[in-house]
């Protein structure tokens, strides 16, 4: 078939906003029906850890429950809904996604330098500040500052293969394989200093960011001053490690709280308040993962209420550049609140979850819980357009 319409592609959670839109919808409708609060309707029928998937699968830890236990108390939801200036009728809804947090293989080499520093490199490349996460993951994992770590990405050559940064997968496998290179260079580094204080390796502990024999704990040596006499000796501290095969996907959760007015003359919905939750499982960096869930935010925002393509009855594109396509700036929109909520996902290091894909999911089903919860009408299709508002409004969708 020939079409002028372009090329379909992966776009941030494929399939999954969507699907959203209607199954969230439809939750709300069954809520109403047997006269359940939204809230308690999910609570009641949301999945546990140990429950079966689709796949008959045991659940991994999941906090499904504790996050809509938590938004249910939050002053979000509870808090009286701003009135509207222009008498316009206004509402609250609720809506929650989730992304099962790919896994495939990623893979790391963590080296010490002569002066100390580390370099580690790793075959994925920087598109959502990978750089900065894995240099505070290998931090972490050996006990130094994040400013003593130089990350190298797209190293495809000198480490084993790793797959494509996308699916929120990236961050979850990739920490699992610095942290076990990390843990390799330290067993490295504690056979090199037993040598040093004159005892078997696993006398030598390391803790804080030093290593020091057990049961003379003034013997202390930092890292830095070890990697570099280590190397300095013509010692070579470097280890290369993949994320286990075996993992199992993580789901993270992201629950979207939207509060709208809108015109009955002319069936244009404003976003009057908007707070996003999120489930990271840890968190890495506050302020990227905060980015991460404004940025899907938004961009199911605009999915909701003016993203799509437009077309004559010629087949030519009339929105086909972005003087045209209709996305949200910051003068349409409110400030994006976030709230970050940690349980840790059972495998991986530091129970880390995907962050990139659910932020995106939610949006457009609490903004159309929020517009029946205002004008008692149900919006079917995306966008929601003031055309198609106005329209549902007067029975011709």
């Amino acid at each position: 078939v020939v079409t002028n319409a372009p090329r379909v592609a992966a776009y941030r959670a494929p399939g999954a906003t969507v699907a959203t839109f209607c199954g969230e919808s439809t939750l709300d409708e069954l809520a109403s029906a047997i006269g359940y609060d939204p809230m308690d309707f999910r609570i009641k029928n949301a999945s546990k850890t140990g429950d079966s998937n689709v796949d008959d699968e045991e659940y991994t830890r999941i906090g499904i429950v504790e996050m809509l236990e938590q938004v249910k108390k939050s002053d979000e939801y509870n808090r009286p809904i701003k009135q509207s200036e222009n008498g316009w009728p206004v509402g609250r809804g609720v809506g929650i996604g989730w992304w099962p947090c790919g896994i495939e293989i990623s893979s790391a080499r963590v080296m010490v330098n002569h002066d100390g520093r580390v370099d580690v490199s790793i075959g994925a490349v920087d598109l959502h500040g990978i750089r900065t996460g894995t240099a505070q993951v290998a931090a972490e994992t050996l006990g130094i500052e994040p400013d003593e770590v130089n990350v190298h990405t797209a190293d495809t050559e000198g480490i084993p293969y790793t797959g494509n940064a996308a699916g929120s997968r990236i961050t979850r496998t990739l920490s699992q394989a610095v942290f076990k290179a990390g843990s390799a260079v330290i067993a490295q580094m504690k056979e090199k200093m037993a040598v040093r204080f004159g005892i078997d390796a696993e006398f030598v502990e390391y803790e804080g960011g030093y290593f020091y024999a057990r049961d003379n704990q003034d013997s202390k040596v930092s890292f830095k001053d070890a990697g570099a006499a280590v190397t300095k000796n013509g010692s070579n501290i470097v280890a290369t490690a993949s994320n286990d095969p075996g993992m199992r996907p993580a789901n993270g959760y992201a629950m979207s709280i939207a509060d709208v007015e809108v015109d009955p003359e002319t069936g244009k919905i404003q976003l009057t308040d908007f707070t996003i939750f999120q489930d990271v499982g840890k968190c890495v960096n506050p302020t990227q993962v905060e980015s991460q869930m404004q940025g899907g935010a938004v961009q199911g925002i605009g999915w909701a209420l003016s993203e799509e393509y437009v077309y004559d009855d010629q087949g030519l594109m009339r929105n086909a550049s972005f003087l045209d396509y209709r996305m949200p700036t910051a003068l349409d929109l409110p400030m994006i609140g976030t709230v970050i909520l940690e349980t840790p996902a059972d495998d991986g290091a530091f129970g880390i979850r995907g962050v990139g894909e659910p932020p995106i999911i939610a949006p457009p089903a609490a903004i159309a819980n929020a517009v029946h919860d205002a004008i008692g009408v149900r919006m079917t299709s995306l966008p929601m357009s003031p055309e198609r508002v106005f329209a549902t409004m007067k029975g011709s969708l």
